[in-house]
Protein backbone atom coordinates (compact mmCIF):
# COMPACT_ATOMS: atom_id res chain seq x y z
CA UNK A 1 0.00 0.00 0.00
CA UNK A 2 1.49 3.44 -0.80
CA UNK A 3 1.28 6.37 1.42
CA UNK A 4 -1.19 7.92 -1.04
CA UNK A 5 -3.80 5.12 -0.71
CA UNK A 6 -3.08 5.05 3.00
CA UNK A 7 -3.91 8.65 3.69
CA UNK A 8 -6.92 8.55 1.24
CA UNK A 9 -8.31 5.75 3.83
CA UNK A 10 -7.44 7.51 6.51
CA UNK A 11 -9.18 11.13 5.06
CA UNK A 12 -11.86 8.61 4.90
CA UNK A 13 -12.30 7.50 8.23
CA UNK A 14 -11.25 11.11 9.17
CA UNK A 15 -14.83 12.28 7.40
CA UNK A 16 -16.69 9.34 8.78
CA UNK A 17 -15.57 10.17 12.79
CA UNK A 18 -16.33 13.89 11.87
CA UNK A 19 -19.94 13.42 10.10
CA UNK A 20 -20.15 10.28 13.54
CA UNK A 21 -19.91 13.66 15.99
CA UNK A 22 -21.98 16.02 14.08
CA UNK A 23 -24.96 13.39 13.93
CA UNK A 24 -24.08 12.91 17.60
CA UNK A 25 -24.21 16.59 18.83
CA UNK A 26 -27.25 17.30 16.71
CA UNK A 27 -29.36 14.52 18.39
CA UNK A 28 -27.93 15.20 21.56
CA UNK A 29 -28.96 19.21 21.32
CA UNK A 30 -32.71 18.57 20.09
CA UNK A 31 -33.19 15.74 23.25
CA UNK A 32 -31.34 18.48 25.42
CA UNK A 33 -33.47 20.70 24.51
CA UNK A 34 -36.44 19.06 24.71
CA UNK A 35 -35.65 18.58 28.70
CA UNK A 36 -34.89 22.30 29.19
CA UNK A 37 -38.10 24.69 30.29
CA UNK A 38 -39.82 26.60 28.12
CA UNK A 39 -37.96 29.74 27.51
CA UNK A 40 -34.28 28.64 27.88
CA UNK A 41 -31.89 29.84 26.14
CA UNK A 42 -30.95 26.73 23.40
CA UNK A 43 -27.31 25.55 24.02
CA UNK A 44 -25.15 26.12 21.58
CA UNK A 45 -24.62 23.85 18.64
CA UNK A 46 -21.84 21.20 18.13
CA UNK A 47 -21.56 19.96 21.39
CA UNK A 48 -22.82 16.33 23.03
CA UNK A 49 -24.91 17.13 25.33
CA UNK A 50 -26.20 13.95 26.68
CA UNK A 51 -24.42 10.38 28.06
CA UNK A 52 -26.47 8.08 25.80
CA UNK A 53 -25.29 9.87 22.57
CA UNK A 54 -21.43 10.57 24.31
CA UNK A 55 -21.55 6.75 24.63
CA UNK A 56 -22.32 6.15 21.32
CA UNK A 57 -19.85 8.06 19.71
CA UNK A 58 -17.00 7.36 22.18
CA UNK A 59 -17.57 3.73 21.33
CA UNK A 60 -18.02 4.30 17.44
CA UNK A 61 -14.96 6.40 17.40
CA UNK A 62 -12.92 3.55 19.13
CA UNK A 63 -13.75 1.46 16.56
CA UNK A 64 -13.04 4.46 13.61
CA UNK A 65 -9.34 5.17 15.36
CA UNK A 66 -8.93 1.14 15.64
CA UNK A 67 -9.62 1.06 11.66
CA UNK A 68 -7.04 4.22 10.84
CA UNK A 69 -4.33 2.49 13.26
CA UNK A 70 -5.18 -0.62 11.63
CA UNK A 71 -4.58 0.78 7.96
CA UNK A 72 -1.52 2.36 9.25
CA UNK A 73 0.10 -1.17 10.49
CA UNK A 74 -1.15 -2.62 7.21
CA UNK A 75 0.95 -0.17 4.82
CA UNK A 76 3.86 -0.18 7.21
CA UNK A 77 3.89 -4.44 7.00
CA UNK A 78 3.94 -3.79 3.25
CA UNK A 79 6.59 -1.68 3.39
CA UNK A 80 8.95 -4.12 5.83
CA UNK A 81 7.88 -7.16 3.45
CA UNK A 82 8.78 -5.02 0.92
CA UNK A 83 12.32 -3.96 3.33
CA UNK A 84 12.93 -7.68 3.55
CA UNK A 85 13.32 -8.80 -0.13
CA UNK A 86 16.34 -10.19 -1.06
CA UNK A 87 17.58 -9.45 -4.32
CA UNK A 88 17.74 -12.13 -7.26
CA UNK A 89 20.28 -14.10 -7.82
CA UNK A 90 21.45 -12.32 -10.50
CA UNK A 91 21.84 -9.10 -8.87
CA UNK A 92 23.82 -10.83 -5.93
CA UNK A 93 26.10 -12.24 -8.06
CA UNK A 94 26.68 -9.13 -9.23
CA UNK A 95 27.04 -7.61 -5.99
CA UNK A 96 29.31 -10.22 -4.71
CA UNK A 97 31.62 -9.52 -8.07
CA UNK A 98 31.25 -5.66 -6.62
CA UNK A 99 32.64 -6.26 -3.37
CA UNK A 100 35.47 -8.42 -4.41
CA UNK A 101 36.34 -5.55 -6.52
CA UNK A 102 39.12 -2.69 -5.14
CA UNK A 103 38.82 -0.55 -7.80
CA UNK A 104 35.14 0.45 -8.26
CA UNK A 105 34.66 3.87 -9.82
CA UNK A 106 31.87 6.03 -8.69
CA UNK A 107 30.14 5.66 -11.90
CA UNK A 108 30.07 2.39 -11.56
CA UNK A 109 28.19 2.77 -8.20
CA UNK A 110 25.80 5.25 -9.51
CA UNK A 111 25.11 2.68 -12.87
CA UNK A 112 24.63 -0.35 -10.30
CA UNK A 113 22.31 1.72 -7.99
CA UNK A 114 19.87 2.91 -10.90
CA UNK A 115 19.92 -0.21 -12.35
CA UNK A 116 19.28 -2.66 -8.68
CA UNK A 117 18.51 0.47 -6.51
CA UNK A 118 14.54 -0.25 -6.30
CA UNK A 119 15.24 -3.75 -4.20
CA UNK A 120 16.18 -1.88 -0.51
CA UNK A 121 18.28 -4.81 0.04
CA UNK A 122 20.88 -3.96 -2.54
CA UNK A 123 20.88 -0.46 -2.57
CA UNK A 124 21.55 -0.90 1.14
CA UNK A 125 24.89 -3.09 0.23
CA UNK A 126 25.55 -1.02 -2.77
CA UNK A 127 25.91 1.76 -0.38
CA UNK A 128 28.21 0.00 1.87
CA UNK A 129 29.93 -1.00 -0.88
CA UNK A 130 30.43 2.75 -2.08
CA UNK A 131 31.23 4.08 2.13
CA UNK A 132 34.17 0.86 1.94
CA UNK A 133 35.76 2.63 -1.28
CA UNK A 134 35.40 5.83 -0.08
CA UNK A 135 32.52 7.06 -3.11
CA UNK A 136 29.97 9.47 -1.72
CA UNK A 137 26.02 8.38 -2.06
CA UNK A 138 24.29 10.90 -0.13
CA UNK A 139 22.75 11.75 -3.48
CA UNK A 140 21.06 8.18 -3.43
CA UNK A 141 18.04 8.01 -1.44
CA UNK A 142 15.57 4.86 -1.12
CA UNK A 143 11.89 5.90 -0.75
CA UNK A 144 11.54 3.35 2.19
CA UNK A 145 14.20 4.82 4.16
CA UNK A 146 13.09 7.00 7.49
CA UNK A 147 9.74 5.16 6.89
CA UNK A 148 9.90 3.97 10.35
CA UNK A 149 9.83 7.46 11.58
CA UNK A 150 7.07 8.07 9.38
CA UNK A 151 4.80 5.68 10.36
CA UNK A 152 5.45 6.35 14.27
CA UNK A 153 4.53 10.57 13.15
CA UNK A 154 1.15 8.95 11.48
CA UNK A 155 0.44 6.85 14.88
CA UNK A 156 0.96 9.75 17.01
CA UNK A 157 -1.45 12.18 14.60
CA UNK A 158 -4.09 9.42 14.43
CA UNK A 159 -4.20 9.69 18.18
CA UNK A 160 -4.66 13.63 17.69
CA UNK A 161 -7.46 13.16 14.84
CA UNK A 162 -9.15 10.16 17.17
CA UNK A 163 -9.55 11.42 20.79
CA UNK A 164 -13.57 9.81 21.39
CA UNK A 165 -13.18 10.54 25.12
CA UNK A 166 -11.36 13.91 25.12
CA UNK A 167 -14.46 15.10 21.82
CA UNK A 168 -17.37 13.31 23.89
CA UNK A 169 -16.74 15.91 26.48
CA UNK A 170 -14.77 18.90 25.25
CA UNK A 171 -16.11 19.06 21.07
CA UNK A 172 -14.33 18.22 17.95
CA UNK A 173 -13.03 20.85 15.46
CA UNK A 174 -13.01 19.75 12.19
CA UNK A 175 -10.02 22.38 10.99
CA UNK A 176 -7.70 20.49 14.02
CA UNK A 177 -8.36 17.36 11.99
CA UNK A 178 -7.53 18.82 8.46
CA UNK A 179 -4.73 20.07 9.98
CA UNK A 180 -3.37 17.16 11.77
CA UNK A 181 -4.17 14.60 8.53
CA UNK A 182 -1.59 17.61 6.54
CA UNK A 183 1.54 16.86 8.86
CA UNK A 184 0.87 13.19 7.62
CA UNK A 185 1.29 14.32 4.23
Amino acid sequence: MNNEVMLNKIESIVNEYGKLYQECAAKSRGDYMSTLPEGSPAPAAGKIYTDAYKNAFIARGTQLAEQAEAVIDMASRADMKETLTPPSRDVLDVLQVLQMRKDITAAEIEGALQMYGSNYQCFKVLRDIAGYHGIDTSGFTHELEGRAEYYKTCRENVKKLFAPMDHANNGYDPKKASFALSLMK
